[in-house]
Formats: structure tokens, C-alpha cells, sequence
């Protein structure tokens, strides 16, 4: 992701602009295992305010300061 705000760690990611989220989906939703247009986070995420209480806790600044969504599982990598 373009952007890193580590002073942003742990709180709730919201992107600013359509190009970011376009960037966001396609680092996280296109390749999830749960496919956007039938995950419940996805769908929440674009109705939702990030202050509202429904909107997903999964969609957040990592530790480091960039977006990421902690429920992302990625379908190109195999199981064990």
C-alpha cells in the first residue's frame, strides 16, 4: 500500500479516495479466499462510516502503519 502512517497502528483503515481503496482491494479483496462481492467485511466496509459499529474491525493500520485487513487469506497459497 502508498501509504504508512505508524502514528495510525491498530485503528480503524478507511480509504480516503476511490484510487486507494482500488489499491486496497486489489492487494487484499481480489485475492482473498472470501471473494469481495460476497464477503460480509467488503460489503460493510462501503456501507459503513469507520465510526459506525458495524463497520469492520478487520479493516485496520497494522502495526507498522499500513492498511491491511486481518481476515485476508490468501487463495494462491496452498494449505499445509
Amino acid at each position: 500500500m502508498p501509504v504508512h502512517y505508524p502514528d495510525l497502528a491498530g485503528k480503524s483503515y478507511r480509504p480516503s479516495n476511490g484510487t486507494e481503496a482500488m489499491i486496497f482491494e486489489e492487494k487484499f479483496c481480489d485475492w482473498c479466499t472470501q471473494m469481495s462481492a460476497e464477503c460480509p467485511i467488503y460489503l460493510r466496509a462501503f456501507i459503513y462510516l469507520e465510526d459506525h459499529e458495524d463497520y469492520p474491525s478487520e479493516w485496520i493500520y497494522d502495526p507498522e502503519g499500513r492498511p491491511t485487513c486481518t481476515a485476508f487469506r490468501d487463495r494462491r497459497v496452498k494449505p499445509h
